[in-house]
């Protein structure tokens, strides 16, 4: 157990988060314990470890003794025949966790490491708990593999054991050499028919100001621009859906690499691709607040607050954390985990973790969707104040007009991957530069809007 529990979190966590060429070849590599007989496993382990191959002479010049016949054999073999049985739970368990949770901890600031302990470990516990259970079990009942690895005779003449054990068993090594790779054959077939059925599982300066973005993604020969030339400027993309807003957000982010774009802030490049530089998302200073607000479900609102705050000094994150609550009026509510909360209150708690990083630039990604009309009043009231404590660029994904026009400073119309027009609310919907724009933003000819009172 000692060896299934780290080798199962490493691999299951690996093969859960990575997509790579050859996965499946991996994944059905890792299981064939489960479809091939005890006996041709063995088999196969004493052909590669056993004193007469090289494996096998370098472990014995190595230690003094063959891997055959020995307790480490022993050990071995119990591990490998347990491995699917410890593998599989265990990655499913760390794919439950949802993709936006993950990437909210990076965007919190948290290194891969910080991530693993503070999110992945603690939900996907069940699959790793399953995973030991499993393998523990299935221990106590295999000894196929592990009599014939590990064997059971006394230490004497290790390097010939493996020889003997097949003379005395009237063992044809040919021809069990055939129907191994027969059955072998056999389990590769059935995994792969299993699996078609079912599925298979350093920062460049610049001189520039404010936020900066320019891409292009594969397949689309235009490209995309966000310019904000104040530091405190609010910009809200809209358009139609499907047409960039969200990609654009993850991209600033490092959630999503474009095939060629740079995005600065401040004076700092977070991605050129020309030169290589693509800084990951807890070394770009981003606050994102997902259309789903991604609260970590396993932690109250003040440790989703504080788990954002790994660049401060540990004594300070409490407090700060209750400041950063009190700001966007949750004062009262710190030990409710978000299953307590209600969705303006997950909103808020949200909006107070992108905060605690004290990003350099604040992403909206549709943060009022998930609330009544009553409630979506009220936080567009207090984002209006939040602006004023907190004096950096904002980029607002929303597909309200009237919140657009309402919030922002200026309106950037993006529509199939391509920005169309960006200019202030006013200008912009009272004479869109094209019909393109007017369609993109379903805007009759007469129709004509007044940003509201909140914009600050």
């Amino acid at each position: 157990m000692l060896i299934l529990l780290p080798f199962g979190i490493l691999v299951g966590r690996f093969l859960a988060f990575r997509h790579f060429r050859g996965k499946g070849f991996v994944e059905a590599l890792l299981a064939l314990p489960l479809v091939l007989p005890p006996t041709v496993l063995g088999f196969y382990l004493l052909s590669a470890f056993g004193g007469n191959s090289p494996v096998g002479q370098g472990w014995q010049a190595l230690l003094g003794h063959s891997l055959v016949f020995s307790f480490e054999g022993l050990l071995f073999a119990s591990v490998v025949v347990n491995i699917p049985f410890a593998v599989q739970p265990m990655q499913r368990g760390f794919e439950a966790i949802p993709p936006e949770v993950r990437e909210a901890a990076a965007c919190s600031g948290m290194p891969p490491w910080r991530v693993l302990w503070k999110i992945d470990l603690p939900l996907a516990w069940p699959g790793i708990v399953t995973g030991l259970i499993l393998a523990f079990a299935h221990t106590l009942g295999e000894f196929g593999v592990v009599l014939m690895v590990g064997g059971s005779i006394s230490r004497r003449n290790q390097d010939d054991r493996d020889c003997d054990l097949r003379s005395r068993a009237g063992l044809d090594n040919k021809a069990a050499g055939v129907m191994s790779v027969v059955l072998l054959l056999l389990s590769v077939i059935a995994l792969g028919v299993t699996t078609c059925f079912l599925g298979g599982s350093g920062v460049a300066m610049t001189d520039r100001r404010g936020l900066h973005v320019r891409f292009s993604r594969r397949h689309h020969s235009s490209r995309r621009r966000v310019l904000m030339q104040r530091r405190s400027e609010l910009l809200a993309m809209v358009g139609p859906s499907g047409a960039g807003k969200s990609t654009t957000l993850r991209i600033i982010a490092g959630l999503y690499r474009p095939s060629e774009g740079t995005v600065t802030c401040n004076g700092s490049t977070w991605l050129d691709t020309k030169r290589g530089i693509d800084l990951p998302p807890h070394q770009r200073r981003v606050g994102l607040v997902f259309q789903n607000y991604a609260l970590f479900p396993h932690m109250t609102a003040l440790g989703n607050v504080a788990a954002a705050m790994g660049h401060r000094p540990a004594s300070e994150r409490v407090s700060r954390a209750h400041e950063l609550l009190a700001l966007v009026h949750l004062e009262n509510l710190e030990q409710r985990r978000p299953a307590d909360l209600s969705g303006g209150q997950q909103q808020r708690v949200a909006v107070a973790r992108a905060l605690a990083r004290e990003p350099a630039v604040l992403l909206l990604d549709e943060p009022f969707s998930a609330v009544d009309r009553r409630t979506r009043r009220k936080l567009h009231i207090e984002l209006a104040e939040l602006r004023k404590a907190v004096r950096i660029p904002i980029v607002l994904v929303t597909h309200d007009i009237d919140e657009a026009a309402g919030l922002a400073d200026r309106m950037c119309v993006i529509d199939r991957g391509e920005t169309l027009q960006t200019a202030r609310p006013a200008d912009l919907l009272v004479a869109p530069a094209s019909a393109r724009v007017a369609s993109a933003l379903d805007l009759p000819d007469d129709q004509s809007f007044s940003p509201s009172p909140l914009r600050t």
